[in-house]
């Protein structure tokens, strides 16, 4: 999927990115500086390699907020599982039902 992904985009990104960089300071007076910095911005952005890499990023951070909140998570699948929590119940005491 990601080199399907990146031979159908790849060629249009590095296309548009030229116009992003050169139009604005030449037509509108905008500063080259910041126009060349968002055709670079657009270039990463626009990449599949930051799809691939976001995911386990994102479980990581997941992870790390967690344990500095005092939650131990056991691994990235269980916050996928999550996504699938349509109700949840919380005890006002300190402790789970049951224990």
């Amino acid at each position: 999927m990601q080199d399907l992904l990146y031979h159908a985009l790849q060629p249009h990104c590095f296309v548009i990115r030229v116009p992003v960089a050169v139009v604005p300071p030449l037509f509108f007076g905008e500063d080259w500086e910041m126009c060349i910095t968002l055709a670079i911005v657009f270039i990463v952005a626009a990449a599949p390699c930051g799809l691939v890499i976001s995911i386990p990023i994102t479980l990581v951070a997941s992870l790390g907020t967690g344990a500095r909140h005092g939650v131990l998570i056991k691994g990235g699948v269980y916050i996928e599982e999550l996504a699938r929590v349509r109700q949840s119940l919380f005890w006002m005491m300190s402790s789970i039902p049951g224990d």
